[in-house]
């Protein structure tokens, strides 16, 4: 197990945050993930569970009838205190174990981050904070998608049939859905692709030159990086075609993951 400090410091480091520089798919991705929780917010109490540097909280907020943050990572905190952030109240707490009150929410979103934690014992708090046919909205990355890599710091990934499985079992209905497909090709051509190039980075990842030069390959091949605004407008808001996924199947094809999953 991580300790605190520990933990304080990979949550901040993984945290998307303004000015930092990524390449348009992971924009896609990052502004995306916004554009699903926008079209469930309005109207609604809501409550967003590690908000990192709040990208999102203005544009989510100024949707909501009320809208509180949970943010673990002090240093994220610190960065949220010198932002505009809407309407959002935030404070700093722990996931699993907040200090609202019972049926205070409408909506719960979890936006790329639920991997950090003990999703149990997240799922049990969700379902004492939510409101008679509320709804939990979170995103994950598919671990079934070939060349998938775990994160440091992480706990867990799940595939499709284990997060139906375990959120029927805990009191919910969901949806599941798949967004930003991988190329196309059959299975055993993308895992053997995928076996090549996790091996090929291993080698360069071994001497800080070889870093460099694979960030450089990379770069070349997905396209310049850009970086994030210090606020995300409605201008940013991108929205992807997603499939409804079978949820007893898991799914091979779409790198990010929506679960939509209504208290019983």
């Amino acid at each position: 197990m991580f300790e605190n400090r520990e933990k304080e410091e990979i949550f901040f480091l993984d945290t998307e945050k303004s000015g930092k520089f990524y390449d348009l798919e992971t924009h896609k991705v990052i502004f995306d993930r916004y554009s699903f929780a926008l079209k469930l917010c309005e109207g609604k109490r809501v409550l967003e569970v590690g908000c990192g540097s709040g990208l999102g909280l203005e544009l989510l907020s100024n949707s909501c009838t009320s809208f509180d943050a949970i943010e673990y990572c002090e240093r994220n905190i610190q960065l949220l205190r010198q932002k505009d952030v809407g309407k959002a109240k935030i404070i700093h707490g722990d996931a699993h174990q907040t200090n609202f009150r019972s049926h205070s929410f409408d909506l719960v979103i979890a936006l790329a981050m639920i991997y950090y934690l003990n999703l149990h014992k997240f799922l049990i708090e969700v379902q004492r904070l939510l409101d008679q046919d509320g709804v939990l909205f979170f995103c994950t990355s598919n671990k079934d998608v070939p060349g998938f890599c775990k994160a440091p710091g992480t706990t867990e990934y799940y595939s499709v049939p284990e997060l139906y499985s375990i959120l029927t079992d805990m009191g919910f209905e969901c949806e599941i859905f798949g967004a930003f497909p991988k190329p196309g090709g059959s299975l055993p051509f993308r895992q053997f692709k995928a076996l090549m190039k996790n091996s090929i980075k291993k080698i360069f990842y071994g001497s800080k030159f070889g870093i460099s030069l694979w960030d450089k390959m990379r770069t070349k091949r997905l396209g310049k990086k850009f970086q994030l605004p210090s606020k995300m407008t409605e201008n940013d808001i991108t929205s992807v075609e997603t499939t409804l996924l079978n949820p007893n199947l898991k799914d091979y094809s779409h790198r990010v993951i929506y679960i939509v999953a209504r208290k019983k």
